[in-house]
């Protein structure tokens, strides 16, 4: 029986080495400083646009506010339609260059053309552009599209606590400037401010129980700053000057609220639900989470009224 033990004439061969080429030497491709703001001329586009982009965000860095929007609007008209990822994050940049230019008008037009854009993508991409959004309306002082912003980003995160304390501020921001044009007639802000702070302190108390609520299980440094957040956040509340009964009653319903959504789980993730497909109300869990908080605030607000609002 023929094994296949035998040895190969190959086998006794002497192999020889492979020749090696004569040396090259190796340049390394080394960049100079600045090589973006040289020779910005010339060159394909993609180097062309590598350029605008570097120098854009050189200048941004070094607070060349104006500098960086020019390099950017430069470089918008390079970028294809189609790729929106380049085309947002250049748009989001130069949105930043106009807010910090205190050009409200600019900021708040691309800043909202951004989250339209975005409506169809994944929801990452739109909690940055609404994060952005809620940044140029807070710079600009329009607390009603802030307010919006945030109420929306709530919805998307509801156990990230400041999103919350965020929106509370916007409440109250809005409850301030509505308060000063409504000066010559006090008497009926007055009958709306227990509505409005019941807002204002549902979203204060919410955000502190969430952060408690990791206390424990967070690091130190963590810890620390949350500890220090929710004192901030007691310090707001105590100013607002409402009635204890009040706090008490956001408490228990926020607290009822985190503890059904801790129990229940993400609905609207899990069973892919989108708005409108069936059901009483149409909307996903997390955007039932405001709902229920608004309505809650709307209990809260009827209460309070009817029982410190008389008279």
């Amino acid at each position: 029986m023929d094994l296949g033990l035998d040895f190969d004439d190959s086998d006794f061969e002497t192999k020889q080495k492979p020749r090696v080429g004569p040396l090259t030497s190796y340049n390394a491709r080394t960049c100079s400083p600045l090589w973006f703001e040289k020779s910005a001329g010339g060159g394909d586009e993609e180097l062309l646009a590598q350029r605008l982009k570097f120098s854009g965000d050189y200048h941004y860095h070094a607070e060349n506010y104006e500098a960086a929007a020019s390099k950017y609007r430069q470089l918008l008209g390079l970028i294809h339609e189609n790729n929106t990822s380049m085309r947002q994050d250049v748009e989001e940049s130069l949105c930043r260059c106009y807010m910090k230019l205190r050009q409200h008008t600019e900021s708040l037009q691309l800043a909202k053309k951004l989250v339209e854009m975005m409506k169809t993508e994944d929801e990452a991409r739109q909690r940055q552009t609404l994060i952005l959004y809620a940044q140029v309306c807070r710079c600009a002082g329009d607390w009603k599209g802030c307010v919006c912003a945030l109420e929306q980003l709530a919805g998307q995160q509801s156990h990230y606590a400041q999103f919350w304390l965020q929106l509370g501020q916007a409440y109250h921001q809005l409850e301030f400037s509505q308060a000063c044009q409504q000066q010559q007639q006090r008497e009926k802000a007055q009958h709306h401010s227990t509505y409005r702070y019941a807002r204002i302190v549902t979203c204060y108390v919410r955000a502190r129980l969430l952060l408690e609520s990791v206390l424990n299980t967070v690091g130190q440094m963590a810890r620390e700053r949350n500890e220090k957040t929710i004192q901030e956040i007691e310090k707001e509340i105590s100013q607002l000057g409402v009635s204890q009964d009040l706090t008490d009653y956001a408490i228990q319903v926020m607290r009822t609220d985190i503890e059904r959504q801790d129990f229940t789980g993400p609905v609207g993730d899990s069973d892919d639900r989108q708005p409108g497909d069936g059901g009483d109300s149409g909307v996903s869990f997390t955007q039932y989470t405001v709902f229920t908080a608004c309505c809650l605030n709307d209990r809260l607000s009827v209460t309070l009224c009817e029982e410190y609002g008389r008279g």
